[in-house]
C-alpha cells in the first residue's frame, strides 16, 4: 500500500492536501458528535426521568421514546432534511446555506435519535434506586422536581456512566450516516479520496484509524469522568 498520496495536492484545484481533507472530515465528525451527544444527554435525561413519573407527562415521554427508537436513524435523517423543511419553511429553506442546513439537521436528528437510547439508560438507572429515597424526599417536603434534580437523577447518571460511554461512542459511529445528506465528515471524505486517487484500501484504512482515535479519546475521557464521580 502506498500512502504518499496523503501529501499530494487534491485534484479539485483547492490549496489542500488529501491529509488535510481527512483532518477536516475528522473535525466535522468530532464537532457534530460532541454537540449531538450533549443535546442527547439533556433530552434523554428529561425523557428518561418523565418515563418514571405518572400521568400525561409519562404518556408523552413513552410516546416519544417508542416512536424514535422504532424508526431507523437514516429514515429520521431523510425526513428531517428532505421532508420537514419543505412542509414548514418552503420559502425560507431556499435562502439558507445548504451546508448550514446539513449541519443543523444532521446534528439535531442525531441528538434526537441518541436521546431515546440514553432515555432508556436513565430510566433503568432511576428504577434501580431504592424506592425509600423517593419517600424520604417527600417526607422532608421536597417537590418532585427537586427530588429528581437534586437527589435521584445525579445518582442515576453516576451509576450509568459505563453505558453512557457506549452511547457516546455510538454517537460518533452513527454520525457517519449524516454523510448521506452531504456532511463532509470522515466517511464522506474517504469517498472523495477514493474518487480522485483510486486508492480504496489506503483511504478506508485512514478513515478507520481516524474513527479509532476519536473513539479511543472518547473512552479515555469517559473513564476520567467515571473516576471523578466514583464514590469511595
Amino acid at each position: 500500500m502506498d500512502f504518499n498520496f496523503l501529501s499530494e495536492k487534491v485534484a479539485t484545484g483547492e490549496n489542500s492536501t488529501y491529509l488535510e481533507w481527512i483532518f477536516s472530515g475528522a473535525m466535522h465528525t468530532v464537532a457534530i458528535s460532541f454537540t449531538a451527544f450533549i443535546l442527547a444527554m439533556f433530552i434523554g435525561a428529561a425523557v428518561g426521568t418523565l418515563r418514571t413519573t405518572s400521568g400525561l407527562s409519562k404518556r408523552l415521554a413513552d410516546t416519544f421514546f417508542e416512536t424514535i427508537r422504532s424508526i431507523p436513524f437514516i429514515a429520521q435523517l431523510f425526513i428531517g432534511f428532505f421532508v420537514l423543511p419543505v412542509l414548514f419553511i418552503p420559502e425560507t429553506i431556499k435562502t439558507i446555506d445548504p451546508d448550514s442546513v446539513v449541519i443543523f439537521v444532521g446534528t439535531l436528528c442525531l441528538a434526537v435519535f441518541m436521546s431515546a437510547r440514553i432515555a432508556a439508560q436513565v430510566t433503568a438507572g432511576l428504577q434501580a434506586l431504592p424506592a425509600s429515597q423517593m419517600m424520604a424526599c417527600k417526607s422532608m417536603g421536597f417537590s418532585q422536581l427537586h427530588t429528581y434534580t437534586m437527589f435521584l437523577l445525579p445518582q442515576a447518571l453516576r451509576n450509568i456512566i459505563p453505558t453512557l460511554t457506549s452511547e457516546a461512542m455510538n454517537t460518533v459511529k452513527n454520525s457517519a450516516v449524516i454523510s448521506t445528506i452531504g456532511l463532509m465528515d470522515l466517511t464522506k471524505q474517504s469517498q472523495q479520496i477514493i474518487d480522485y486517487t483510486a486508492k480504496p484500501l489506503e483511504a478506508f484504512l485512514c478513515i478507520v484509524i481516524g474513527y479509532l482515535i476519536i473513539n479511543a479519546t472518547v473512552l479515555m475521557m469517559m473513564k476520567i469522568v467515571e473516576m471523578k464521580t466514583r464514590i469511595n
